[in-house]
């Protein structure tokens, strides 16, 4: 067994991976190595990590598994645990993570609104091009897995800078 950072740093390069070639192996190798450091960082009660794992377990559960309630249910919890994160560490991830959090886990137009609000308040805090680059790759997959309101769609698109 391997501490949680390490097992996230695992589970990305199997995601990464998956969304590059799709083979099942790899999503499937992916799921299981962040649900593992969800897993152990929930018990441990480490929110920063827990919040990390978590977002990512429902983000390959909606994208991989094609599972929208399962990836919600995730998501929900994963909200929990920023709220209880709020003041132990790096605010950008934990508001990206709320942000992604919202939309997977949507009820309404409300929440698309409030993700951009999340991810605008992230990017404020983000200094490095390559963190500011992978928070926007991860938000327009999440806004185009959950079909998000176009007009909110396209403030995000305007936030991260997409074509």
């Amino acid at each position: 067994i391997c501490g949680t950072d390490a097992l996230g740093v695992l589970a990305g390069l199997y995601k990464r991976k998956w969304q590059s070639h799709r083979l099942r192996e790899d999503g499937d190798k992916a799921l299981e190595l962040y649900g593992e450091g969800w897993y152990l960082a929930q018990v441990a009660k480490d929110w920063p990590q827990a919040y990390y794992q978590g977002i990512n377990v429902a983000f390959l559960r909606l994208a991989f598994l094609n599972k929208p309630a399962a990836a919600r249910e995730a998501a929900l919890i994963v909200w929990d645990h920023c709220q209880k994160s709020a003041a132990s560490g790096d605010d950008r991830w934990r508001l990206a993570t709320e942000a992604e959090a919202r939309l997977i886990s949507r009820q309404n137009q409300a929440d698309d609104a409030a993700a951009v609000d999340a991810y605008r308040r992230a990017v404020a805090l983000t200094k490095e091009r390559e963190d500011w680059e992978f928070m926007g790759q991860q938000a327009m997959q999440a806004a185009d897995l959950v079909s998000m309101d176009a007009a909110e769609r396209e403030s995000l698109r305007e936030l991260f800078n997409v074509r």
